[in-house]
């Protein structure tokens, strides 16, 4: 998991880790804004069946990487 999450926010460098603490890519759907929780949008690459577009995506926001794990 450690190495997929190192992966995934370029060696812990990228805007989604820093800003958000989300280690691996985890979008905030429909229940977890319904919730409350916090999420942070980012513009992100999405494929849409026949190409890459980029669109705002909400991802889930943790306040520490414990919370994240």
């Amino acid at each position: 998991a450690t190495c997929q999450s190192a992966l995934e926010t370029g060696r812990w460098m990228s805007k989604l880790w820093v800003q958000a603490r989300n280690g691996a890519g985890l979008k905030a759907g429909r229940s977890w804004i319904n919730a409350g929780k916090p999420f942070i949008p980012i513009l992100s690459p999405e494929w849409n069946g026949k190409e890459i577009v980029h669109r705002i995506s909400k991802f889930r926001a943790y306040a520490t990487p414990e919370e994240f794990v």
